[in-house]
């Protein structure tokens, strides 16, 4: 009776526990597994949409800045090619007034015939102005003793004679220049001379502080001992030397040899064109 009792009571254990457990560990994980796939590809699909709304979004703002920009390009090169034809204007007047000192010069030249002045210089240095630009220029100035300096952009235009007191054809000019210039500087109220005397020699002829005082030229006389602002003007060696300088220190053209009144009063007004029209 008492094994007939366990018997049943055993039974009984094993068919209601074991199913349950066996349901409750292997069935319910997988339920939940199977439904959580769904939502994720549901919400990366989301996400992917609203990525490419905003991509599309930022786009169109872009380009409508891009736009705007664009807009503001235009109306740049618009007012830039206003500019450039107002300046190609302007450069074909100054090119017109620079053919004609050229023509001036080639004048005065005699066709290729004149004389360059005295003797060739030994070059000490190499000219540090051929074209283009010029930098300031400064020196002692004789007849007043000052220390002055000529600055290339300020505004006013220059014509420099660099020149040496044993020249012979450097005299020639000098001597017209002392007569005319103060005649007609005041016609001239753009343009300013100013004269270099360098290569001194006191074993050479006409010498120079005796010439400075008897001349008492009407217009500046730089002191040059050590050739450097015949360098500076371009000069490689030769005397007379003329430069032409527009008000803005630019090169206007240079020339080596005497000249003469007909070209000197030429290339004034040339010059004093140039600077009136700057």
């Amino acid at each position: 009776m008492d094994t007939e009792d366990t018997t049943e009571v055993t039974e009984d254990v094993t068919h209601d526990v074991a199913p349950v457990e066996a349901q409750d560990v292997v069935t319910a994980p997988a339920t939940e597994k199977q439904s959580s796939v769904p939502g994720a590809l549901i919400l990366l699909g989301s996400l992917a949409v609203a990525a490419l709304v905003v991509m599309q979004v930022m786009s169109l703002v872009g380009l409508n800045r891009s736009q705007s920009r664009i807009d503001e390009l235009q109306d740049d090169l618009q007012s830039m090619r206003a500019d450039v034809l107002s300046v190609a204007g302007d450069v074909g007047e100054v090119s017109g007034s620079i053919d004609e000192l050229e023509l001036a010069l080639a004048a005065g030249a005699g066709g290729g015939s004149i004389s360059t002045a005295g003797d060739q210089q030994p070059q000490g240095n190499e000219p540090q102005v051929a074209s283009g630009f010029i930098t300031d220029i400064s020196g002692t100035e004789y007849y007043s003793g000052q220390e002055v300096s000529y600055t290339p952009a300020d505004g006013k235009a220059r014509v420099y004679m660099v020149w040496a007191h044993w020249c012979p054809y450097c005299q020639q000019d000098l001597d017209v220049l002392n007569t005319w210039y103060a005649a007609n500087k005041a016609s001239y109220p753009n343009t300013e001379l100013v004269t270099v005397t360098t290569f001194m020699d006191e074993t050479r002829g006409n010498p120079l502080e005796p010439y400075l005082q008897q001349m008492q030229f009407p217009f500046p006389v730089l002191m040059d001992e050590s050739q450097r602002l015949t360098f500076e003007l371009g000069n490689s060696g030769s005397v007379p030397y003329w430069l032409f300088v527009g008000p803005d220190g630019a090169v206007l053209g240079n020339h080596s040899g005497a000249l003469g009144e007909e070209s000197i009063a030429q290339i004034f007004t040339q010059v004093e064109t140039i600077a009136a029209d700057a």
